[in-house]
């Protein structure tokens, strides 16, 4: 009950926009699960170079956004799920973005692998750790 009532105290459109984060959330997983990641990148649009200025107020909130719905959501969501969540609400926006893919080891020295996404050198979703990039898109 205490998650409902924070999200009350929210400033004006980040509840719009933590729902729609939560519903892009939902589908991705939904989609990770019945197809391929391969297939599901082929078919994601990479927008170039947007003429129009950014609106960094909207990547932070859309960054805080993704943290909190990962909070909220009863599912486990990966990173991947989230790096390509963001992607597809950041593509109708017609926001470029650049997806990362990467591998590396853990301080066990077990290996990791990790995704996380970019928009002008700024991570929404978060790199985290040290990373060997093994795609870039």
């Amino acid at each position: 009950m205490k998650q409902f009532n924070k999200i009350w105290k929210w400033e004006n459109g980040e509840i719009a926009l933590f729902l729609k984060t939560l519903v892009y959330l939902f589908l991705t997983k939904l989609m990770l699960i019945l197809f391929s990641l391969k297939f599901l990148v082929k078919r994601t649009k990479k927008i170039e170079g947007s003429t129009d200025p950014l609106d960094k107020g909207y990547l932070i909130k859309l960054s805080k956004s993704i943290y909190r719905a990962n909070k909220f959501a009863f599912w486990s969501n990966s990173c991947i799920v989230s790096s390509l969540a963001v992607r597809w609400i950041l593509n109708g926006k017609k926001i470029p973005s650049k997806l990362y893919i990467g591998a590396g080891k853990d301080k066990k020295g077990e290996f990791l692998a990790h995704a996380w996404l970019e928009v002008n050198e700024g991570e929404i979703v978060k790199k985290e750790g040290d990373f060997i990039i093994l795609f870039v898109y």
